[in-house]
């Protein structure tokens, strides 16, 4: 009777005040751990990487011959260094060896599969052991603290899963126990946000989740409607890059800071912007490695390759995961007081570099902005030769050749080199199965630059 009566109890109090039970311990770590000597962090880390490590080895087929040729002991590991003996786990090996990758006693950690998209389109299954997952999820609620959202709060989620959903043409989806409207961000478009615009603002989000292509559309829109019902407390990004302009545009129409999140769903390396501005690791359980191309770790301001290694999947470890994800280390401590290491910046992926004729190179989109012709909505770039670019821009209502003119101008002068670039104007931009938009396609071969050079 009594316990009937505290779940009576526990089932009528705040969301915020009543996480999924799994995720609860990870949460209190988590709560404390943000502010623990960096020292007390790498002690924590390289307990579970000895934990993951061991059991690797015991138990998944791919890693038990792996680490012994490398020489690793996993009980007696003395440093995170140590990790690097290891080679670096390549995406596609993930696809051609799933059942090798699978821990033997897989069905023990209870796990979900988590299929991803990403920004290539390719698909990639791994399996998510529970802890795995109310880790991740213990990490998610420590980052929406930061950006000032609670569960509980009236929430609007663009989400591409079409399961949240009961027909593939169901535009809204609406959560009452989690206070959420989910969005389906597969059918976003110029047609539906309308519609969706209505939703949103009978709702009266007091946060939105979305990826920075579909906030900075509707941002777009409502300005252009001179709507001003959606004044969301808190904005949240995430899925894709987010771009400075994207940045700039969201924040000033809605009156407050966008607050990005990097993640992806292997689950292998995470992190989220602080009120400083600085992308947080999430140490508690992943260890993250910033590579320059020979394989050493990038300083602090130096761009380097994203490594992932998840400290709590024992369903299907991910130990030295090639994300495709490139990123800067931040130097000294961060102004937020928090002490988990931290990326002074996510500089995109690895699709979005381009081949020039001084060698390969990530794309800036500082150096080229198209956000102030009004009549242009979001653009793709295709790299067709080292020389030649094309622009692919979603235009409305308005837009003259003089428009394309100036955005080919903008990036011919942004790439620091002489380059022929065409616009080609459509009625909108194609997503991966995901609902992402690539900013940047090259379909140049990447070696084509040493033998140019």
């Amino acid at each position: 009777m009594a316990n009937k009566r505290l779940r009576a109890i526990y089932h009528r109090l705040p969301l915020r005040w009543r996480p999924p039970r799994g995720a609860r311990k990870y949460r209190a770590l988590n709560e404390e751990s943000q502010w623990w000597p960096v020292e007390r962090i790498q002690e924590h880390q390289l307990a579970r990487l000895r934990g993951i490590l061991t059991h690797a080895r015991e138990n998944v087929p791919y890693y038990t011959g792996l680490i012994r040729q490398a020489g690793i002991d996993p009980e007696g590991l003395k440093s995170l260094e140590d990790l690097r003996s290891l080679p670096i786990l390549e995406k596609q090996v993930v696809r051609d060896k799933t059942r090798a990758l699978t821990a033997d006693d897989w069905k023990r950690w209870k796990p979900v599969t988590h299929v991803t998209g990403g920004s290539t389109g390719q698909r990639l299954a791994v399996l998510m052991g529970r802890a795995g997952y109310y880790a991740h999820l213990a990490d998610q609620m420590r980052h929406y603290d930061w950006a000032g959202y609670h569960f509980g709060d009236r929430l609007a989620m663009f989400t591409p899963h079409l399961q949240d959903f009961d027909r593939q043409e169901q535009l809204f989806d609406f959560h009452r126990p989690r206070n959420t409207l989910f969005v389906n961000g597969r059918l976003f478009s110029q047609e539906t946000l309308a519609a969706m615009t209505e939703a949103l603002a009978r709702f009266r989000p007091e946060a939105i989740i979305a990826s920075p292509s579909h906030l900075h559309l509707l941002c777009q829109y409502l300005a252009e409607k001179g709507m001003g019902a959606i004044r969301p407390r808190a904005l949240m990004t995430t899925s894709e890059m987010l771009y400075d302009f994207q940045r700039e545009e969201i924040g000033r129409f809605f009156g407050t800071r966008v607050y990005d999140f990097y993640g992806m769903s292997e689950h292998a390396a995470g992190g989220a912007e602080c009120e400083a501005g600085r992308y947080h690791m999430s140490l508690e359980y992943t260890v993250t490695e910033v590579l320059r191309p020979d394989g050493t770790p990038a300083q602090p301001g130096e761009m380097g390759e994203i490594i992932g290694t998840n400290l709590v999947n024992y369903a299907m470890p991910l130990i030295r995961y090639r994300t495709g994800d490139l990123g800067v280390p931040a130097e000294g401590p961060c102004p937020c007081g928090r002490t988990l290491p931290a990326l002074e910046r996510v500089s995109g992926r690895s699709q979005d570099l381009i081949v020039t004729p001084r060698g390969v190179t990530v794309f800036s989109s500082v150096r080229f902005s198209f956000h102030d012709i009004r009549t242009v909505k979001e653009v793709q770039i295709v790299q067709e030769d080292v020389s030649r670019f094309r622009i692919r821009a979603a235009v409305a209502d308005g837009y003259r050749p003089e428009h394309g003119q100036k955005m080919a101008q903008a990036l011919a002068r942004g790439l620091g080199y002489e380059a022929t670039v065409t616009v080609e104007p459509v009625s909108h931009l194609a997503r991966t199965e995901q609902g992402k938009l690539r900013l940047v396609e090259c379909r140049v071969p990447l070696n084509t630059a040493s033998r140019s050079a």
